[in-house]
């Protein structure tokens, strides 16, 4: 009886100090630089918020931050620095919400959406766009629709990725218009912008922040954006929703990611410290300046409910035309 109490009191020691260190260790994060991986091309929307995080987190954090880019092969690259770096929340992965809503349908990718990483903040949001060459006759998206119907399967559209949400809104207008658009899926936006402008290809659903260089310099002329109101910044261009298309109604959401084994305690003060950083004046500038709006503020509970939403939606659309990952 006598040594099985001291058992008991050297289990219970032991407990208290695993308590007690976690707790220290969570207060005293973080006790290094933090890293924030890209999956983006510097330059890029997800690479432009994270240089904005790289600025404002430092003095809410307590350590400088620092961007690495990892575009590229499915995303693989850059969740692999997730999936292999310490369970310390000194490693933080910036991208969009697509790493588990649509990647995983577009590609054979080599992780699990839902076990290697965790969604702990959403940064930043904006809506997409249904855009065409400037000098295409139709003014609006009736127009556009009734040329469609008129030529079945002969009006063109460009994704940014096939499998990804701009090749999908195109599916999800050809169902609820009762048209044929024909996809044409390319390796990134700038190329199906590009090809759009010079007149190959008529249309494209692309992020409303992308396009607004093109916009505002009338390359590019904007028929419907998938946001539930109308930009700030381009009034005149109206919302699916109002032309009578609620299914298009999508949301692009920048995520930041960790680790799934980093504690809550840890996860909790990295979003806490993400949320006060991105409400200072200088970065709500800067996020009205390329058209997104701050992030919600949502546990990671909720943000990876929403994912699982919208997960199982691309992938029945996707199946629908029997869609086959690259």
């Amino acid at each position: 009886m006598k040594y099985t109490m001291k058992f008991l009191r050297c289990v219970l020691c032991l407990i208290g100090f695993l308590f007690v260190s976690v707790d220290a260790f969570s207060q005293a994060y973080p006790t290094k630089p933090i890293r924030i991986v890209v999956f983006g091309p510097a330059g890029g929307l997800a690479d432009q918020l994270a240089r904005l995080l790289s600025t404002a987190l430092p003095p809410h954090i307590g350590q400088p931050v620092i961007v690495e880019n990892k575009p590229g092969g499915a995303a693989a690259p850059a969740i692999n620095e997730i999936k292999m770096a310490h369970a310390d929340g000194h490693t933080l992965l910036l991208g969009l919400a697509s790493l588990v809503t649509e990647l995983p349908h577009a590609f054979k990718v080599q992780y699990s959406p839902f076990n290697d990483i965790r969604p702990i903040s959403e940064v930043a949001r904006g809506g997409l766009t249904l855009v065409g060459n400037a000098s295409l006759p139709q003014k609006n998206l009736q127009e556009v629709i009734l040329h469609a119907k008129k030529n079945p399967g002969k009006l063109l559209y460009a994704s940014y990725s096939p499998g990804t949400i701009s090749h999908v809104m195109g599916l999800q207008l050809n169902k609820a218009a009762d048209i044929e658009l024909v996809h044409v899926g390319y390796k990134g936006s700038p190329p199906a912008l590009q090809d759009v402008m010079a007149g190959h290809v008529p249309l494209a659903f692309d992020v409303l922040a992308n396009v607004v260089p093109y916009l505002k310099a009338e390359k590019l002329k904007g028929y419907a954006v998938s946001t539930p109101a109308r930009s700030k910044m381009f009034p005149d261009i109206p919302t699916f929703r109002e032309l009578g298309y609620p299914d298009l109604e999508n949301i692009a959401a920048f995520l930041v990611y960790v680790n799934p084994r980093v504690s809550l305690e840890v996860q909790n003060k990295i979003r806490e410290s993400i949320s006060i950083a991105m409400r200072e004046p200088a970065v709500q500038a800067r996020l009205e300046a390329i058209n997104l709006q701050q992030g919600r503020q949502l546990t990671s509970e909720a943000i990876t409910a929403g994912l699982r939403i919208e997960y199982e939606k691309i992938g029945e659309i996707l199946r629908s035309i029997n869609f086959r990952p690259d």
